[in-house]
């Protein structure tokens, strides 16, 4: 079995489905991460890859073409009142209501999926809007492609139709259009295969009425199917999945689907410290197990601080049922010095997977987080700053003498002649007044000697 789920695993990476949207307010989610099974009027659970289950409920009537509804949390189905088809509700107590007349008389195959629910009788396919009941499309079903329930993958239907040789059979929900994928011939023949779901690694898982097995057929690989014991043998069975819940981590991402039949699960972990100088590392890890097989535990350190999740730094352990309590021991390490602070990794398996590594989908249990703190010696060792770089002096620029020209001010021009006489009485000479009387007696004397 183990290499087989290995095998989901592998598929699980390329084909992951989205998480579920919340429920309404005050509606607890009654389908998550599994898928319902009704065999005669007893509603069961199943968890992943189909092989724990728990009774919910006994039921007053037989219910077929089973679908969930996320939008009101609830199981639609057709039973048959009176010999009249209605639609009617289950919720998690088993409780059935009726909600009238089905658009579809005697529907005993369904799905749905985006609140459209996909139904069969047979000769005639149909998809109804929920919780409306409103018909959105009709076609017909095409002769042997008469399966005893169908899910949705990929945006087809898939199932198993009954025959001298069973075959796994691919219906297009749109035009009704449907092609044989592969021949399976080691699966029982006669009979039907009642209850069909496919899980989000691919996997058909679908209940055999008469022998009571439930078949495992991979999708991509029929040939490689396998069985479990279910010991559910019906003449009346229908089956319905449940949408996928998360527990998720960043940087790397991870995430792995809740566990839902049974507890898988990480406890509260105080405070991580490690000394510097330490070159070991045990830390015990408060853990849940209540399945009823073993889980694995790997742990990741980024103590040399490379920014990496590496091999080098994984340990796993095996936790049985009804662990408590598992311890991680690294024998040998280096702290780095890079900063105060590093970090642990830590995902609990509940499937063996593939490969263990710090990232990617994991099936069941749980993915942390956590801070480890480094303690330092005391006092802790200083390194200087670096010493700050040597200015480069700048030269004073010299400045360029400038010389200096003086020229020589010319004289100012004359002066405008006087546009009149000075009086007789004064005469400017040489800049000195002399009485104008001189003048006139010197000019006197001359002209009484002639």
């Amino acid at each position: 079995m183990s290499a087989f789920v290995a095998s989901l695993l592998v598929a699980a990476l390329a084909s992951a489905g989205a998480a579920a949207p919340a429920p309404p307010a005050g509606v607890s989610p009654l389908c998550r991460n599994g898928f319902y099974l009704v065999p005669e009027k007893e509603l069961l659970r199943f968890g992943e890859h189909a092989l724990d289950r728990v009774s919910m409920a006994s039921l007053r009537d037989h219910v077929n073409a089973l679908a969930y509804s996320d939008g009101d949390e609830l199981l639609y189905g057709v039973a048959e009142t009176a010999g009249v088809s209605h639609v009617v509700t289950l919720d998690g107590a088993g409780t059935i209501t009726d909600r009238g007349p089905a658009p579809l008389a005697g529907a005993y195959a369904g799905t749905a999926e985006g609140g459209r629910w996909i139904v069969h009788n047979g000769q005639e396919m149909m998809t109804v809007q929920l919780p409306t009941l409103a018909v959105v499309s009709r076609a017909s079903l095409p002769a042997g492609a008469d399966v005893g329930d169908w899910d949705l993958y990929g945006g087809m239907l898939y199932g198993i139709a009954a025959g001298a040789v069973p075959r796994l059979i691919r219906v297009d929900p749109k035009t009704g259009e449907a092609s044989a994928v592969a021949q399976l011939a080691g699966l029982p023949k006669g009979s039907s295969y009642g209850a069909a779901v496919v899980d989000l690694y691919g996997v058909l898982h679908a209940l055999h009425n008469a022998t009571g097995r439930i078949y495992h057929v991979p999708l991509a690989n029929p040939e490689r199917f396998t069985f479990s014991e279910a010991g559910l043998q019906a003449f009346h069975a229908d089956a319905a999945r449940c949408p996928i819940a998360w527990d998720t981590a960043e940087m790397p991402e991870a995430r792995h689907t809740l566990t839902t039949i049974g507890e898988l699960s990480i406890g509260a972990i105080p405070e991580i410290t490690i000394a510097a100088e330490a070159t070991a590392l045990t830390l015990k890890i408060p853990v849940r197990n209540t399945t009823s097989r073993d889980a694995l535990l790997a742990g990741w350190h980024d103590l040399d601080h490379d920014g990496q999740l590496a091999a080098a730094d994984r340990i796993t352990v095996t936790v049985p049922p009804g662990a408590q309590e598992a311890v991680l021991s690294w024998p040998s390490l280096a702290v780095g010095t890079g900063s105060d602070v590093s970090r642990l990794r830590l995902r609990l398996y509940g499937f063996p997977p593939g490969s263990v590594v710090p990232e990617g989908t994991a099936s069941g249990g749980m993915v942390q987080d956590y801070p480890i703190q480094i303690i330092w010696p005391m006092p802790r060792p200083v390194e200087p700053p670096p010493a700050p770089p040597v200015p480069i002096a700048t030269p004073t620029p010299t400045p360029t003498p400038v010389q200096m020209v003086l020229a020589a001010r010319p004289p100012p021009p004359p002066a405008d002649p006087p546009t009149r006489r000075l009086p007789l009485t004064w005469s400017l000479f040489a800049g000195l007044l002399v009485p104008a009387i001189t003048i006139a007696a010197r000019s006197g004397g001359r002209r009484g000697t002639a």
